[in-house]
C-alpha cells in the first residue's frame, strides 16, 4: 500500500535544488515516517512496548534535528521571524473554520507562504501530517488550509505539534492538491 507521507517525502526531496534543502527535506520528513509506521503496526496489533525502539528514535532524531537546524542557523546569521519550529500544546481545533486556538500562542509566529502545521497529539488528529498554514488571526489563532482529522472532528482541546518553516515548493504542491 503506498504511503501518501512517502511519497510526498520522495517527491520533495527529488524536486528541491541543492544539498541542504534535500537534507533539510529528509530530516523533517523522516520523523513523519516513523510516527506513520508506528500508527500503521499499532492498527494492525503491535503494542507500545514492541514500537518503544521506534518512539526512542524518534526522539534520539528529533534532539539531533534540532541541534543540526540551530548549527545552520547559527553558521547563516538565523535570527529574525518566526522560530524554527515553534512548539504548540493544548490548542483548540474548529473543524468548520479549519482554526487552530490557543491564547498568545502565535505571538512570536510571523506568517509567511511556507509554514506548516505539523500535529503530534489529540483526539482524531492525524498526526504526523504537515498541513499548510494559510493565515494568522491575532496572536491566537491560525487558519489551516486543510483538516487536522480524520473524520471531521472538531472541538478538541488537545491539540499539540509544532509550526514549521518548510520549503516553497512543498506548500505549493499541497495548496495545488487542494485547489487554493
Amino acid at each position: 500500500m503506498a504511503n501518501p507521507i512517502l511519497d510526498v517525502l520522495i517527491d520533495e526531496i527529488t524536486q528541491t535544488q541543492g544539498v541542504l534543502d534535500s537534507a533539510t527535506a529528509f530530516v523533517e520528513g523522516v520523523p513523519g515516517l516513523i510516527e506513520a509506521a508506528k500508527q500503521e503496526a499499532l492498527r494492525n496489533g503491535a503494542t507500545e512496548a514492541e514500537l518503544a525502539p521506534f518512539t526512542a528514535l524518534e526522539r534520539e532524531l528529533e534532539t539531533k534535528r534540532v541541534k543540526l537546524v540551530a548549527a545552520i542557523e547559527a553558521s547563516s546569521g538565523g535570527g529574525g521571524g518566526t522560530p524554527t519550529d515553534l512548539r504548540v500544546d493544548g490548542a483548540s481545533w474548529d473543524e468548520g473554520a479549519r482554526t487552530l486556538t490557543k491564547s498568545g500562542a502565535f505571538a512570536k509566529y510571523v506568517h509567511g507562504s511556507n509554514f506548516v502545521f505539523v500535529p503530534d497529539t489529540g483526539t482524531n488528529v492525524n498526526t504526523g501530517v504537515p498541513v499548510a498554514i494559510e493565515s494568522k488571526v491575532g496572536n491566537d489563532s491560525l487558519v489551516l488550509l486543510s483538516s487536522i482529522t480524520s473524520g471531521g472532528a472538531s472541538g478538541m482541546t488537545d491539540v499539540g505539534g509544532v509550526v514549521r518553516q518548510v520549503t516553497p515548493e512543498l506548500v505549493a504542491r499541497a495548496k495545488a492538491r487542494k485547489g487554493r
